[in-house]
């Protein structure tokens, strides 16, 4: 069923050299570390550091994977790492954190070689991934859908298999192959899981190729066929989600040459909505296929077949993620990256947020090459270039959850008023003022943007400069020429953080808005969060507020943003101890 850093028994057909069983180095002394490990520690201390989290995400991190203190003296004591029991009497899940990765298998050696280093990182900050290795230049997955594997091709699939084990081991983790019967549907869910148990339990990452076989393991079986990826990470998801020692995945990471999704005009697509964005994106990419193919042929090059198979590649993704994500829970999110940025998974595993999204200004990873605003040249050198040195772009990743629907109200009349003052209340920790705050509503309303049941929205009102000349010929509190669009509320129910709400209304907001002004308590925790999406702040007086805007217009009304912000009158009862708990 499976091979655990040993070579699966093949015909001379098959030469592939034999290791052992398992490879039980002796424990370090803390006075002799060597010094490989001194320095893969080093780095991931790093990339944790690079990471940058906020109070918050670093709450949120530390209340998924790690146990409280259980001394008397907590203040004084680190927390530890979740462990779950083992051994024949365990019941409890194995852990909680489980992770599917899809991994292109043609991925260059240096790639290859910086993944495998990002998933031994992954590994010891508590995520166990499940890595599904698969050829995406091998043609249409739907279309090649159980098709009988040649031997050539089925040594081809176990080869590469055993290279992610040679680069994992290699990167000093451990990883076992599991290459017959993972894949096989018509196995039992206990046959099909009990090498991913075995391998959680002694600390490896199992491999898993992408295709199945008879029970006896035999890798010349005429019924080895060649198995959907899709097919496996669902099966996979719904097998963990039921299998009580296990647990349902909380990530799927999907690593390329290339990096995350991109749009027409070759930016990188930072954030997606599945429920909200999937038809528009899919429809687009075919209409781009189309119009590739419809290029006469005398004007095609090799460039424009390369461009053409990486957008069938980009649909694939698209159409894959949306899949695995609807079978495992909303709290679910999924990555595409490139392996020469697969360092950016921890930030995102830390932070569960996207790492350069449409909300924000990009982000320049730390690549070899040229850090380009949408994308980054890196000097690669491909598995089969025979030591050519290539230039290739390289783009951020993207960041994908099932997501939640989206509805725009324009009048307080389509509002379920009684469910936004529940969600304003849950989300601030305070009473709102709701006479004074809906009668406002009513005058200076622009836009409520709701996300799923009322689980978060966003409030977006017109305001005005007091001393701006139109203002001194009409009535008070009327909306004038010109108005500041001002983001008055901003809230996520506390029942529905961790599944990117915030991430989805925003996206909305820059969409429907090119500028924005908001301010916020000095003293509020997500003010981390304000900075990073926002193009300037300004401390207002009295140091209580803080003033934040996007957009062309900021720095020129700059001062009408200021008078117009200190304007507003308190949405909130007066409370002796404020805790609000929203981005807003």
């Amino acid at each position: 069923m499976i091979g655990a850093s040993l070579r699966p028994h093949l015909p001379s057909a098959f030469p592939l050299q034999p290791r052992r069983l398992l490879h039980r180095s002796k424990p370090h002394s803390p006075h002799n570390v060597p010094a490989e490990l001194q320095s893969t520690s080093n780095n991931l201390v790093l990339s944790v550091l690079n990471a940058m989290p906020s109070k918050r995400e670093a709450i949120h991190f530390i209340d998924r994977f790690f146990d409280p203190p259980t001394s008397k003296d907590s203040k004084k004591t680190i927390p530890q790492y979740r462990r779950r029991p083992s051994g024949p009497g365990a019941t409890s899940a194995i852990h909680d954190h489980i992770g599917l990765v899809l991994l292109d298998s043609k991925l260059s050696d240096t790639h290859l070689a910086t993944f495998a280093t990002t998933l031994n990182h992954l590994h010891r900050l508590d995520l166990k991934p499940i890595v599904v290795v698969d050829d995406w230049w091998a043609g249409n997955h739907e279309a090649a859908a159980r098709l009988r594997l040649k031997k050539s091709k089925l040594q081809e699939k176990l080869s590469d298999t055993f290279r992610v084990v040679d680069a994992i081991e290699a990167g000093g983790g451990r990883a076992l192959a599991a290459y017959n019967g993972v894949a096989n549907p018509s196995f039992s869910v206990e046959s099909r899981l009990q090498p991913i148990e075995t391998a959680f339990r002694l600390g490896h990452i199992p491999v898993i190729a992408a295709f199945s076989g008879s029970a006896d393991g035999g890798a010349d079986d005429a019924n080895q066929a060649q198995v959907p990826p899709h097919q496996i990470l669902i099966s996979l998801a719904n097998d963990l989600s039921n299998r009580p020692t296990l647990g349902a995945p909380v990530k799927l990471i999907v690593v390329n040459e290339r990096g995350g999704l991109r749009n027409e005009h070759h930016g990188t697509l930072g954030f997606i909505n599945i429920q909200e964005e999937f038809e528009d994106l899919q429809s687009e990419y075919i209409a781009r296929l189309k119009k590739q193919t419809a290029r006469p042929a005398f004007t095609k090059e090799r460039s424009d077949n390369l461009r053409h198979l990486d957008l069938r590649q980009q649909l694939e993704e698209l159409r894959i993620v949306r899949k695995v994500l609807a079978a495992l829970p909303s709290s679910a999110s999924a990555v595409i990256t490139s392996a020469a940025s697969s360092a950016v998974l921890i930030s995102n595993l830390i932070t569960d947020k996207p790492a350069s999204s449409t909300s924000t200004s990009p982000h320049s990873f730390f690549i070899q090459g040229y850090a380009h605003p949408a994308a980054s040249l890196v000097v690669r050198q491909n598995r089969h270039s025979h030591g050519k040195v290539t230039l290739e772009e390289i783009y951020h990743p993207t960041v994908l959850r099932s997501g939640l629907s989206i509805s725009e109200h324009y009048d307080l009349s389509t509002v379920d008023i009684p469910k936004l003052t529940k969600l304003l209340e849950a989300s601030f920790g305070r009473k709102l003022i709701e006479d004074e705050f809906w009668e406002r509503m009513r005058n200076h309303l622009d836009s409520v943007i709701v996300a799923g049941d009322y689980d978060g929205a966003s409030i977006v009102t017109r305001e005005y400069d007091p001393l701006a000349a139109d203002s001194l010929s009409q009535e008070p509190d009327q909306p004038r020429k010109d108005p500041i669009h001002y983001l008055d509320k901003f809230a996520v129910a506390p029942t529905s953080q961790g599944i990117g709400v915030a991430d989805i209304l925003w996206k909305r907001l820059k969409r429907n808005y090119k500028n924005l002004s908001w301010r916020s308590r000095a003293a509020n925790p997500v003010n981390k969060w304000y900075f990073e999406r926002s193009e300037g702040n300004l401390r207002l007086p009295g140091d209580y507020w803080i003033l934040f805007w996007y957009g062309t217009e900021g720095v020129h009304r700059m001062a009408a943003y200021t008078r117009a912000a200190l304007a507003i009158t308190a949405s909130f009862a007066p409370v002796k101890t404020q805790s609000s708990k929203s981005k807003g």
